[in-house]
């Protein structure tokens, strides 16, 4: 299996577990004829338990806990009771009984009086979509189907696979399978623990998880934005489009790299809890539940932000509350945010606070990492515009921003206070660049500016269209506002015509193609009846599920010696467990690389091989590139391919 099929495969598992979660909750979402409802309940769904996963993983991890089976068992009860409406878990029994009795009776009603369809057991109603909504369903698939493809396509210029900082998060991922939330430094590591859930949930390994994540973020990413979008501005499909497309495909006019594409962010993965949590903060309606429950979602979704990223958590959270009572001064629903925030804000501290003293470490240490991230760097050799000129023009969409939301605030009289509290916050993040400050990291806060700029410059298009209306009664068809949308696209698809059709990088598909073979092993034998030889970098690959053989042990005459006397006492089971120390794997794959630096190597590891070959060792080829080669050595047959134990 490929690296795409591989990828692909994942991210096919985590939409039909979406389906199912969305089939189980038809009779409340799937109903609605207002697509719109479905799209809000998502969001609203996802800002909950994604949150509650957060801190499901945390609190299992800590405890000992952690297990794929243990952390979805959790999420299935608290669906369950979210699903009945339960506060009591002890009346749970009684109300599932009823509920079954309830249906059941209007089963046999309906038989007895031949009206019985297997539709009255499922559902209620029939979902049916009105225009309006087929355009949005419409154009938010197309949207999500771009970025698998152009996520897929970027895969070839993928810088980050089997760099420093990628087997960094390799190490992190795996401290979680081992119940440890923090490594050797203290540093936010919710990332890390979703993306072993993922690899639990969808049942890859750890280095294909890595990928998996970074498509889901930006799926996610894509819904929550064009979701955001819809809520300050009003528009249902033009200005949200505009803005997701501009957000995908913008990559020339923005700052962001996509040689390092894949690089786990949590800071993005934390926005798509903040983004919701602004349209939350400011109209409290939107959270169907009682004041109880909403301090409660509240206090979640701020912990989740802190155990996620403390850069969010401690610099972007502030000013979107600081902004939003200044905003809202007259109106309640600051109160709900603020008081949770601060409650918030003393539980982090407490969680983090505890975990340096048990590390030796003064918090002044965690808040240098947080404010300076040495991982994350801008540098994007294929934008269009250099960054000072970028920021200019920057400067120009604020001040733009500045007059029309002055504007909108003097003359509209409704929606123009979400605009401004979002205008107040990417502008102070703006002027946070112009400091030159070593404790002020631009590069996080151009990162910050990527996802923001798009939506200020959706905003101003909204505010523009405000005005328009009131001094216009005409009503322009949808197809004329999807024209355009049209036309952007290809223009902004022209304008990346250098970095879409660059040649491929050997190197990464050096490296994509020993991710495959990896991944192709990992499916097909039995954990722990193999060996790997390979250079000492890729120790870490896959480490726990098999053993590493280095060259110079492999080439060494040792391994001679251990091969004769395995060989002779392969049916004598109690000398080997007497002598461990002379049982190989039951097959040992070779990594041999097709390039001049390794021709020395690669002459002493054929030598070997046909010196395996007299002993009668079975060896066969089992993948083979310009750059690349496998081989399997079988020493006991039928005894590690998965097939063949079955078969």
């Amino acid at each position: 299996m490929n690296v795409y099929t591989a990828i692909g495969v994942g991210i096919l598992k985590i939409l039909i577990i979406v389906l199912i979660i969305l089939f189980a909750t038809r009779k409340y979402v799937l109903l609605r004829r207002d697509f719109n409802y479905l799209l809000d309940c998502i969001i609203r769904k996802y800002f909950e338990y994604f949150s509650l996963l957060i801190v499901i993983l945390f609190i299992t991890i800590n405890l000992g806990i952690y297990d794929g089976l243990v952390v979805t068992g959790l999420l299935l009860v608290v669906g369950l009771f979210d699903y009945l409406r339960i506060g009591n878990p002890v009346i749970l029994p009684t109300i599932i009984v009823n509920k079954f009795k309830r249906r059941l009776l209007l089963v046999l009603k309906n038989v007895e009086n031949k009206e019985f369809n297997w539709k009255v057991v499922l559902s209620n109603a029939h979902l049916k979509l009105e225009r309006r909504n087929v355009y949005i369903i419409s154009s938010l698939l197309f949207l999500l189907f771009s970025i698998c493809i152009i996520s897929f396509y970027f895969i070839k210029f993928d810088h980050y696979l089997f760099s420093s900082n990628w087997f960094d998060t390799l190490e992190k991922v795996k401290a979680k399978d081992m119940n440890k939330w923090f490594t050797e430094e203290i540093n936010p590591e919710g990332v890390y623990a979703f993306v072993s859930f993922l690899s639990h949930i969808t049942n890859s390994s750890i280095e294909i998880s890595i990928y998996v994540y970074s498509i889901f973020q930006l799926l996610s990413m894509t819904i929550v934005v064009f979701w955001f979008i819809q809520k300050i501005t009003k528009s249902m499909i033009i200005i949200p489009i505009f803005v997701t497309i501009y957000y995908i495909l913008g990559f020339t006019f923005l700052p962001s790299d996509i040689t390092n594409f894949y690089q786990s962010c949590s800071l993005l993965l934390s926005f798509t809890l903040i983004l919701p949590l602004v349209i939350y903060m400011t109209k409290l309606k939107t959270l169907p539940y009682t004041k109880a429950e909403q301090y409660l979602k509240f206090l979640l979704a701020f912990i989740a932000i802190g155990l996620l990223d403390l850069y969010a958590f401690l610099l972007l959270l502030p000013f979107l509350v600081l902004f939003l009572v200044i905003v809202y001064f007259k109106k309640n629903r600051s109160s709900v945010v603020l008081q949770m925030y601060i409650l918030s804000l003393v539980i982090i501290i407490f969680i983090y606070k505890t975990f340096l003293i048990t590390h030796h470490e003064s918090f002044s240490n965690i808040l240098r990492r947080t404010l300076i991230d040495v991982e994350l760097s801008f540098s994007n050799p294929f934008i269009k515009i250099e960054i000072d000129r970028l920021i200019f023009y920057y400067q120009i969409i604020f001040e733009v921003g500045f007059i029309l939301n002055l504007l909108s605030a003097i003359f509209l009289k409704k929606g123009w206070r979400k605009k401004v509290l979002v205008f107040l916050f990417v502008t102070a993040i703006y002027l946070l660049t112009q400091i030159d400050n070593k404790w002020i990291d631009n590069d996080l806060l151009l990162k910050v500016l990527s996802v923001f700029i798009p939506i200020l410059m959706g905003i101003n298009i909204a505010i523009v269209l405000d005005f328009i209306k009131i001094f216009s009664k005409n009503r322009y068809p949808i197809y004329q506002g999807g024209s355009v949308i049209l036309f952007s696209v290809f223009i902004l698809a022209y304008l990346q015509k250098s970095v879409l059709f660059l040649p491929m990088n050997e190197t990464n598909k050096l490296h994509q193609n020993i991710l495959s073979v990896n991944e192709m092993i990992l499916r097909n034998y039995l954990d722990r009846t193999y060996a790997v030889v390979n250079k000492d970098e890729y120790f870490n690959l896959s480490s726990g599920r098999r053993y590493f053989i280095p060259y110079k042990d492999f080439l060494a005459a040792h391994y001679m010696k251990v091969d004769y006397i395995a060989a002779k006492n392969i049916k004598r089971k109690n000398f080997l467990f007497k002598h461990p120390e002379f049982i190989l794997p039951s097959s040992i794959f070779v990594f041999k690389y097709n390039n001049p630096e390794y021709k020395e190597l690669n002459v002493q590891i054929l030598d070997r091989f046909r010196r395996l070959k007299l002993r009668e060792r079975k060896i066969k080829k089992i993948f083979d590139s310009n750059q690349l080669e496998v081989y399997e050595i079988i020493n006991k047959p039928f005894s590690s391919q998965i097939s063949n134990m079955v078969f």
